[in-house]
């Protein structure tokens, strides 16, 4: 299945746009891979700035869709006279009409082989078992998958050109593994979340 390779909208403004019209991919750093481990510079680092999440405008058609669902949820639990799936609806309809129309904030990147920094915050890179690589629409972002179960996974944007020097530093310290998005994350897609 080929990536789907169409430019970004208007409304996906502040992300990186990829400078050539190829896709990226994790294979694309593999195959020029040697078949030695090659040294990496220890004091190596990479920063960049990206949005955190990519915002999709949603038009009158989606907001009427949203009120229809809700209301629909609503009247059958009031029909069903289920009160705590009442509160349930209204709580989850605000929440999803909150983050619908959340513009994303731009985040500051910093990775190096002591850690990752995102805005203040620092990991170590030993809290992460394993990354992969995915894209969606022409945007590319690395995801973190956690040692500990309940810790969620990092996903992080990043621009084409710096994509060879991060792989170069988590591949230095974690597996390069094929993901893919959970059916939640897919469905959430499907929705433009």
């Amino acid at each position: 299945m080929q990536p789907n390779t169409q430019q970004p909208t208007g409304d996906q403004q502040g992300f990186y746009r990829p400078t050539q019209p190829a896709p990226f991919t994790g294979q694309d750093f593999a195959a020029d891979a040697p078949e030695t481990q090659e040294v990496v510079d220890p004091k190596a680092s990479v920063s960049w700035e990206a949005s955190e999440y990519i915002h999709r405008a949603k038009d009158a058609w989606w907001t009427i869709g949203f009120i229809i669902v809700v209301l629909a949820g609503l009247a059958i639990s009031i029909w069903l006279q289920v009160w705590t799936v009442v509160g349930l609806v209204i709580a989850m309809a605000l929440a999803f009409g909150v983050f619908a129309f959340r513009k994303p904030k731009i985040k500051h990147y910093t990775l190096n082989h002591s850690g990752l920094t995102i805005d203040d915050k620092t990991y170590s890179l030993e809290d992460f078992r394993a990354f992969g690589i995915l894209t969606e629409d022409a945007f590319f972002s690395i995801l973190l998958i956690p040692v500990k179960r309940f810790m969620p996974a990092i996903s992080m944007y990043f621009a084409q050109e710096d994509g060879e020097q991060i792989v170069d530093i988590l591949g230095s310290h974690l597996p390069l593994e094929e993901i893919h998005l959970d059916p939640i994350d897919a469905l959430m897609r499907r929705l433009h979340f």
